[in-house]
C-alpha cells in the first residue's frame, strides 16, 4: 500500500477515535451533572417534605398547647404559621415545581387537603377555649378524628417522601450507568488512539518512512563519495520510498553515462594532441604504434575497448 494512502487513513483512524473519545467524554460528563442534578432535587424533595410536615405538627403543637393552657402565645404561634409564615404552602409549592410524578402530586394534594380540613377542627377548638369550654377544646384536638386525620396528612407526606427517593434514586442510578458505559467507551477509545498512533509512529513511519530515507540518504553520501560496491536500495518497494529509489537509480545511471561519454571524449582529444606531438609514422611506424598505445593505456581506452 502506497505512503500516502496509509497515511491517510491512519489519520482518519486517530481522528476518529479521538472525536468518539473526546464526544463520550462530554456525554458522560452531562449525565454526571444529571446525576448530580438529581441527586439535589432528591434533597431538595426530602427537605419540602419535612417542611410540609414541620407545618402541619406546629399547627398541631400550637392548639394543642392553647387548648391545655388557654395562653394567647400559642394561639398567635398557630396563627402566625397559618398566615405568615405559610410552609405548608411553600413546601407544596416547591415540590410541585420539582416535577412531580401522578401519583405523587395526589399524595401532596391529599396531605394539604387533609391539613386544611383539620384546620376547621382547630378552629372549633379555639372557640371552644374561648368559651371556656376547656375539656370540649381538648377532645377536638386529641379525639379520634383529629388523629385519624393527623395520620392521614402524615402518611401521605411519607409515602410520597417513599416515592419521590425511589424514583429519583432510580433515575441517578440509571444515568450513572450510562455515565460509566460513555466512560468506558471514551478510556476505550483512547486506549485505542494511542495503540494507533504507537503503532504508526514504530511500526509505519520508521519502518517504511525514516528507515528506507535514512538509507537512501547514506547510498547517495556512498554514491557520491564513489565507495566501492555502492548502490541504491529499496528499488523493489511500491510505494513513494520506491519510486523515490528507482528515480535515484536513473539519475545515477544518466550522471553515469553522461561521466562515461565526458570521459570518452576528454581521451580521444588527449590522444589527438599526443598524436599531434609525435613523429610522423612513415618515419618509424614502430614509435608510432607504441606512443599510440602509451596514450590509449594513459587514458584507461584499453579497458574501455575490452569492455566493448
Amino acid at each position: 500500500m502506497r505512503i500516502q494512502r496509509t497515511s491517510q487513513i491512519v489519520t482518519v483512524a486517530i481522528i476518529v477515535l479521538s472525536v468518539l473519545a473526546f464526544g463520550c467524554a462530554l456525554w458522560a460528563r452531562y449525565y454526571r451533572n444529571v446525576q448530580e442534578g438529581t441527586y439535589a432535587e432528591r434533597r431538595e424533595s426530602s427537605h419540602l417534605t419535612d417542611q410540609l410536615a414541620a407545618g402541619s405538627d406546629r399547627l398541631t403543637g400550637a392548639v394543642r398547647a392553647y387548648a391545655a393552657t388557654g395562653e394567647r402565645k400559642y394561639y398567635e404561634a398557630f396563627q402566625r404559621e397559618l398566615n405568615i409564615d405559610r410552609n405548608r404552602e411553600q413546601a407544596v409549592e416547591g415540590l410541585k415545581q420539582l416535577g412531580l410524578s401522578l401519583s405523587e402530586r395526589q399524595l401532596i394534594e391529599k396531605a394539604k387537603r387533609t391539613s386544611d380540613n383539620l384546620v376547621h377542627l382547630e378552629n372549633e377548638a379555639f372557640q371552644a377555649v374561648a368559651s371556656n369550654d376547656v375539656p370540649r377544646a381538648i377532645q377536638i384536638v386529641y379525639g379520634p378524628e383529629y388523629d385519624t386525620a393527623k395520620t392521614t396528612i402524615m402518611g401521605s407526606i411519607a409515602d410520597c417522601r417513599r416515592e419521590l427517593e425511589g424514583r429519583l434514586t432510580n433515575h441517578a442510578l440509571e444515568v450513572a450507568r450510562h455515565a460509566r458505559l460513555l466512560t468506558n467507551i471514551a478510556l476505550s477509545a483512547l486506549f485505542v488512539n494511542a495503540a494507533t498512533m504507537i503503532a504508526a509512529l514504530l511500526l509505519f513511519y520508521r519502518k517504511r518512512v525514516v528507515n528506507p530515507l535514512a538509507g537512501l540518504n547514506l547510498s547517495m553520501r556512498d554514491l557520491i563519495a564513489r565507495k566501492s560496491g555502492a548502490e541504491i536500495g529499496y528499488q523493489e518497494e511500491a510505494s513513494e520510498v520506491g519510486e523515490l529509489a528507482r528515480s535515484m537509480e536513473k539519475y545515477h545511471i544518466t550522471v553515469e553515462e553522461a561521466e562515461r561519454q565526458r570521459w570518452v571524449k576528454a581521451s580521444v582529444a588527449e590522444i589527438a594532441d599526443a598524436l599531434q606531438g609525435a613523429e610522423q609514422p612513415d618515419e618509424d611506424p614502430a614509435r608510432f604504434l607504441a606512443e599510440v598505445r602509451r596514450v590509449i593505456h594513459i587514458t584507461g581506452l584499453d579497458t574501455l575497448i575490452q569492455i566493448v
